[in-house]
């Protein structure tokens, strides 16, 4: 079992890299990249850590970790992540109805 990003949470990834590097630097980006893939490591690992969140979509799950929440689907064989997004944002604003 392993885990795949859908294209949106693609796009998050790419989106908090480039964010982090202007903002904080090359070392601090790469720093932050490398814990996110922990976090999507472990959520693969226990993929149930993370609570329901079926009123965004059905099967959707969330796991918050420092200043992101990781939005996620369990599949037969891997773990989707369907997005990532800063706590900040409005969830619901970032799913398909």
């Amino acid at each position: 079992m392993g885990y795949k990003l859908s294209a949106k949470a693609a796009d998050d990834f790419a989106g908090i890299f480039e964010y982090t590097l202007v903002n904080f630097g090359e070392l601090h980006a790469q720093s932050h990249l490398l814990d996110l893939e922990k976090i999507m490591a472990l959520l693969v690992d226990s993929p149930n850590i993370g609570y329901e969140c079926n009123e965004i979509s059905d099967g959707i799950r969330r796991f918050n970790h420092k200043h992101h929440a990781i939005f996620y689907r369990i599949l037969v064989n891997e773990i989707l992540i369907v997005r990532i997004l800063h706590h900040q944002m409005t969830p619901y604003l970032h799913f398909p109805d």
